[in-house]
């Protein structure tokens, strides 16, 4: 299976151009109004149409629910012996502003895997809540920079849900498409179809794309994250561990840790390990200090409240690991870890110093014996 959030497979782009619509044609009625119900219909026709040519096994039913008609395929239920999940294949209804307050409460209880939040994804509408989408079928993992209009592609698509949600009586229909298994689509094909024309399109669904600098050192910093937590999770360090521990620090606010280590042995001992994908040789020599200082300030506001004992555990961990993380503690360390030491034998001895003054720890991923 292909995970969510890496760039979609070559041989999967065919599976991708099947489901792709056609643009519509719009009859024209009088000057210029557009007929628009046959429109509609035609594209709910070609979407299903077309997810079964890429997917044969599909399932698919159409049902209703808080004014939007919805195209859905059931083949989590073994249609066909297939292995995938249910999913949303479309969604279309026309325009006419919100029904009901936002429930933000509501809307955070869909759930989201939280590695799915950490490549960049959240709860996104396929009918906008101001052209009066719901909750519950209304919504799927979409990409953040999309969603929120951080990007051209972004942007685009806000103005589109400008459109429609200005437009009452428009009609809007939203397409996702689909490369692999997962619930999760790679594409959303969104079309506003007002009395002047069909307003429409395609965007990638991908947090890595585009291919930014700065977005593939965010990818490689979850992968990095993600390999360190699973070497304890599979106990290649004599130890348990929980990853992404949530946390209550000072004057209110909450964290998350990225992983607490309790040591096996009779000591009760927490162990917290800040993980960095940085990689120090990249810095400049007057970079060093401040950005190590930041990742010590960081831990240590993580450190602080943990020597009265952990937070209690959130709705999200099962009573195992509630009884590994529960205090009081015989000791409480912290830890920075980072991929590799700088080549440099001068820069790293400054960083180890520095995390030594305070009284905390530094590991280098790839001197330790579990890193393969």
């Amino acid at each position: 299976m292909r995970d969510p959030g890496t760039d979609t497979p070559a041989d999967s782009q065919p599976l991708l151009e099947l489901q792709r619509l056609p643009l519509p044609r719009p009859t024209e009625r009088g000057a210029g109004f557009l007929d628009r119900r046959p429109v509609v219909a035609a594209l709910a026709e070609e979407a299903a149409l077309r997810y079964r040519q890429a997917w044969p096994d599909a399932d698919l039913v159409e049902f209703d629910a808080d004014g939007a008609t919805f195209l859905y395929d059931l083949a989590e239920n073994g249609a066909g012996g297939s292995t995938r999940e249910g999913r949303t294949v479309a969604a279309w209804a026309i325009s006419r502003g919100p029904a009901a307050p936002r429930d933000a409460s509501r809307q955070r209880g869909y759930p989201l895997a939280e590695s799915l939040r950490e490549l960049g994804y959240e709860r996104g509408h396929l009918i906008a809540h101001a052209s009066g989408g719901g909750l519950d079928a209304n919504l799927f993992a979409q990409v953040r920079h999309i969603n929120r209009g951080r990007s051209n592609d972004g942007r685009a698509f806000r103005d589109l849900e400008r459109l429609a949600a200005g437009t009452p009586g428009a009609w809007v229909f939203h397409q996702l498409s689909y490369a692999g298994p997962t619930p999760v689509p790679d594409r959303s094909h969104l079309l506003v179809i007002t009395d002047h024309g069909v307003h429409e399109r395609l965007f990638s669904n991908n947090p890595l794309l585009p291919a930014s600098a700065s977005r593939r050192r965010l990818g490689a910093g979850v992968v990095f994250h993600r390999r360190v937590q699973l070497a304890f999770a599979a106990g290649l360090t004599g130890a348990e561990a929980a990853a992404e521990h949530a946390i209550s620090l000072y004057q209110g606010r909450r964290g998350r840790v990225d992983l607490v280590i309790v040591p096996s042995g009779s000591e009760r001992s927490a162990v917290v390990v800040e993980v960095k994908n940085t990689h120090w040789d990249a810095f400049a020599a007057h970079r060093v200090r401040p950005n190590l200082r930041e990742h010590l300030r960081q831990l240590q506001r993580y450190l602080d409240p943990l020597i009265d004992g952990l937070a209690p555990a959130t709705d999200h961990e099962t009573p195992e690991l509630v009884g590994l993380l529960a205090g009081p503690w015989d000791s409480v360390s912290g830890v920075l870890l980072y991929p590799t030491r700088p080549r440099e034998p001068a820069r790293g001895e400054l960083i180890e110093n520095l995390v030594a003054e305070q009284a905390l720890s530094i590991v280098w991923y790839d001197e330790t014996d579990w890193a393969n």
